[in-house]
């Protein structure tokens, strides 16, 4: 009889910090939706008074190789939207501070429908018949499925 060898196994853990982690997980995941051909390099500008919702939405947006403007209030957007004139615009149209419908006609005096979409976004179902057609291109219900925001990332 042979003597049976026991193999030797290793196990080694490695703890990487959490931002670390993070923009390992983003840089590969930009990388895979690079290969896979989104990402047209669209200025994308996501408007909501709600500071969390428009980090995680600017992150999803820089994963699919766009560049992503937030802004948290009327003011900002209206400022964002001379400045960088974004080629989609996701606007809250229930902003503290302003109605966000005449922050979006403020936009269409800056930007074309042509040149630019602008999606309507609320927490309310019945805002979608608010939403006049002339100005908005879409409207998305909160709480937003990722895969109804990506749709007009592509």
């Amino acid at each position: 009889m042979r003597p049976q060898r026991l193999a030797r196994v290793t196990q080694v853990s490695i703890i990487i910090p959490s931002d670390i982690a993070s923009r390992m997980f983003l840089d590969r995941a930009h990388r895979a939706h690079r290969a896979r051909g989104y990402g047209s390099g669209m200025n994308v500008l996501i408007v909501d008074d709600y500071r969390d919702f428009v980090e995680v939405f600017s992150q999803v947006a820089e994963l699919y190789g766009h560049t992503a403007y937030v802004a948290t209030s009327a003011a900002e957007a209206m400022h964002a939207a001379k400045i960088m004139r974004p080629d989609i615009v996701f606007l809250d149209i229930g902003l503290t501070d302003a109605d966000g419908i005449e922050v979006c006609r403020f936009i269409r005096t800056l930007l074309p429908r042509r040149s630019s979409r602008i999606v309507a976004i609320s927490g309310y179902a019945d805002m979608e018949r608010e939403c006049d057609p002339a100005l908005f291109d879409g409207f998305l219900l909160k709480p937003i499925s990722m895969h109804a925001f990506e749709a007009w990332l592509k």
